[in-house]
């Protein structure tokens, strides 16, 4: 996430872990997506959306808001719970995606969590790291 937000999020009461920006694989190695921000201690993905960069058509002629739709829906096909809000809300009412960060947290304490992949930007993608609560 690239607003100030992100330090409130990652030091917000309760929450554990925030990483930013890594992809989200099955066991199998398919990547289920790149979140903006991900809480793997209890499998929330957050998902800024604005107009600037999910808005038009791609080179392959594919509505760049039906993938964005799109590539939430598989992280969520696989257990994730995604928070999408806009560069608007963080900037006008940052307090208020915190509110609704904060309920999404607390629904998702004590369920069984996904298991995923989880792999850093900067390891090139390639060295994953499990993020799934009580993993070893």
């Amino acid at each position: 996430m690239r607003t100030s937000v992100a330090p409130a999020v990652a030091h917000r009461r309760g929450v554990v872990a925030v990483v930013l920006n890594h992809s989200l694989h099955t066991d199998e190695g398919r990547r289920v997506g790149i979140p903006d921000a991900y809480l793997p201690d209890v499998s929330v993905a957050i998902q800024v959306h604005s107009r600037a960069h999910h808005s038009g058509i791609d080179d392959a002629g594919t509505g760049l808001w039906s993938s964005t739709v799109e590539h939430d829906n598989d992280l969520s096909a696989h257990g994730v719970l995604v928070l999408g809000v806009t560069p608007t809300t963080l900037a006008r009412h940052p307090q208020r995606f915190l509110r609704q960060l904060s309920s999404a947290v607390t629904s998702r304490r004590g369920l069984p969590q996904p298991y995923v992949t989880m792999r850093s930007p900067d390891d090139g993608d390639t060295d994953g790291a499990r993020a799934c609560a009580g993993s070893p």
